[in-house]
């Protein structure tokens, strides 16, 4: 009898231990080991009353105290080039109109940083917003965001990306 007493009371501790560490059952948060729910936002450009979806590229990141490096994309001749040397093809091209507007959809931890570059590739500004260049012409735009969930006390989860986009302005 005494050794299912002590059997018994065993079994109930363990229980117990185990269940005072389960959480809700829904992922992430404190002291789960499941991945935290995560999602990249998005970034377009309506224009002329039309929807542009710009080449993305990613650039780092960082989960869990681990942190990634991507490939930077950056603009030579007038051409956005990877670090071999390789052209990325056609950006989407945007004309500038009235109802220009950059729409940003996502949880991003900081501000975008917007970078914009003549037809040759020269950069003109690097700001924290946008702003439509004073002559006419063709110009390359990078917009640099960092997405987020900040929702975890003892760290944070970002993915940095760039988006690019062709503007013909006049």
């Amino acid at each position: 009898m005494k050794r299912l007493t002590i059997v018994f009371l065993s079994i109930l501790i363990l229980g117990l231990i185990m269940t005072s560490c389960v959480q809700d059952g829904s992922g992430g948060g404190k002291g789960s080991r499941e991945p935290l729910p995560y999602s990249v936002g998005t970034v377009k450009i309506i224009s002329n009353q039309t929807e542009y979806e710009p080449l993305s590229n990613w650039v780092n990141g960082l989960s869990e105290g681990m942190f990634a490096d991507g490939d930077g994309l950056i603009f030579k001749n007038g051409e956005l080039i990877d670090p071999l040397g390789n052209s990325t093809g056609e950006l989407p091209t945007v004309r500038y109109a009235d109802d220009f507007k950059i729409a940003i959809d996502g949880e991003s931890a900081g501000k975008p940083r917007y970078v914009l570059f003549d037809d040759k590739g020269e950069e003109l500004y690097q700001s924290e917003s946008f702003s439509r260049p004073d002559a006419d012409g063709e110009y390359f735009l990078c917009i640099t965001l960092k997405w987020s969930n900040n929702d975890v006390d003892e760290y944070l989860e970002y993915s940095g990306f760039q988006y690019f986009f062709k503007i013909i302005v006049g």
